[in-house]
Parts: structure tokens; C-alpha cells; sequence
């Protein structure tokens, strides 16, 4: 599956991380202000959590 990150001119994202439980997290970073933190779920692309 492909799924693409959401459009954001402020938002760097950075990192992919999977610990083996079918999620992968993806951190983004919107410089001296906040984090923003994605999972996805690895069967079917689909956002499972936007923190």
C-alpha cells in the first residue's frame, strides 16, 4: 500500500518507526512549535491515530 503523508508547507516529516505490532508511526515536525505523530496500520495503509 502507499499512503501519502499529509500536505503541510510547515510540517518536516522525519522518521518512520514499526515495533513489530502492525503499526508504523511517522513523526513530523513543525519547527519551534509542535510534533505531530501518524500511525498507520501496515495491512491497509489506513491512519489509525494523528496525535
Amino acid at each position: 500500500w502507499v499512503e501519502h503523508l499529509p500536505e503541510s508547507e510547515s510540517t518536516q516529516y522525519q522518521m518512520l518507526y514499526s515495533h513489530g505490532t502492525g503499526v508504523i508511526h511517522v513523526l513530523g515536525i513543525l519547527p519551534q512549535s509542535h510534533l505531530n505523530v501518524l500511525s498507520f496500520n501496515v495491512e491497509d495503509g489506513e491512519v489509525t491515530k494523528q496525535v
